[in-house]
């Protein structure tokens, strides 16, 4: 599964990559080069956050699951109906999002959702939303790559396994 879950990301981190990155002046084993050396970047960091993940659950004395597709981890805290989202479903919801030490750096208010298209989001809620049906409960904790990567995102650092509880009130 390690194995599997790693292949996915180096390929994911590598169409990222090219998209973004390659230098179009630069040679064909220059991009090369930087292309390898960007997954290796990406691959021991996601490692990293797994490790943290793991410890995290541990200590948290959690039973969480692992998408053994993907390696983000989560916990159904209510199914929900039998209806469930897809990636280009509207979904509205409740959430509270927070870092490993428990620093909240974003949540709806008492009373309110909020609502948009699950593809605008982070890969981590595409992959992980759908898992829950209407007035369902999931909680995400989610490896970097996931969530913001590795960029400073506002409040949240880079590199920042993020974890969020949300509350699938309705979706189209």
């Amino acid at each position: 599964m390690k194995k599997l879950v790693l292949a996915l990301v180096f390929a994911f981190s590598s169409m990222a990559f090219i998209s973004s990155c390659v230098n179009m002046d630069d040679t064909y084993e220059e991009n090369l080069k930087k292309q390898e050396e960007y997954n290796k970047m990406v691959v021991e960091q996601f490692t990293k956050d797994t490790t943290l993940i793991v410890k995290y659950i541990a200590d948290s004395s959690l039973v969480a699951q692992v998408d053994t597709s993907y390696g983000f981890y989560y916990i159904i805290e209510k199914p929900g109906s039998d209806n469930h989202p897809t990636t280009s479903s509207y979904v509205e919801v409740k959430y509270k999002g927070y870092l490993l030490n428990g620093t909240v750096f974003h949540e709806t208010k008492e009373n309110t959702t909020t609502s948009a298209s699950l593809n605008t989001l982070i890969s981590g809620w595409q992959l992980g939303l759908p898992l829950i049906g209407t007035e369902g409960k999931i909680t995400l904790i989610l490896p970097s790559y996931y969530a913001y990567g590795m960029s400073d995102y506002k409040s949240i650092p880079a590199n920042s396994v993020v974890i969020f509880e949300i509350e699938l009130i309705s979706f189209y």
